[in-house]
Order: structure tokens, then C-alpha cells, then sequence
């Protein structure tokens, strides 16, 4: 999510750095993945998992450093 949010988000508003798209993304991305945790609360039979939000966030800045990545090969 947080890799395609960044892709879609430099491409659609034009941002001059690619790392201004990475930064809006990445804040989506983890308040998404920590609302789902929340709201999972109160569903029958799951719960809030501190470990689950950890592995959102880490899942976000893995999409980001691949974004910056490969845009600063394309760029080059």
C-alpha cells in the first residue's frame, strides 16, 4: 500500500521530491494498519495486537525504501 500510495501520489500531484510522496504515504499507510488493528477490538474472537501494528509499520517503511529506491534509478 505504502509503495503504490507513493507511486500514485508522485505521479498525480506532481510533489518536486519523491520523499514528500513517500512521507504522506507512509502516514496513510500506518494509520490505516493501526485503525484496522483497533477497530478488530470489537469483532468477536480477535483482538488489538501491538505486534501486528509494529509489522504494519514495518511493512510501510519496506514499500517506502523500495519506492525511493528504485525512483532514484529511474532518475538517474
Amino acid at each position: 500500500m505504502a509503495f503504490l500510495g507513493s507511486a500514485s501520489f508522485n505521479t498525480k500531484l506532481k510533489l518536486p521530491k519523491a520523499s514528500k510522496a513517500a512521507i504522506i504515504s507512509f502516514i496513510i499507510a500506518a494509520l490505516y494498519g493501526s485503525m484496522i488493528e483497533y477497530t478488530q477490538m470489537f469483532i468477536p474472537d480477535r483482538g488489538f495486537d501491538y505486534a501486528d501494528v509494529v509489522a504494519n509499520i514495518g511493512g510501510s517503511l519496506t514499500g517506502i525504501g523500495l519506492f525511493i529506491f528504485l525512483n532514484n534509478k529511474a532518475t538517474k
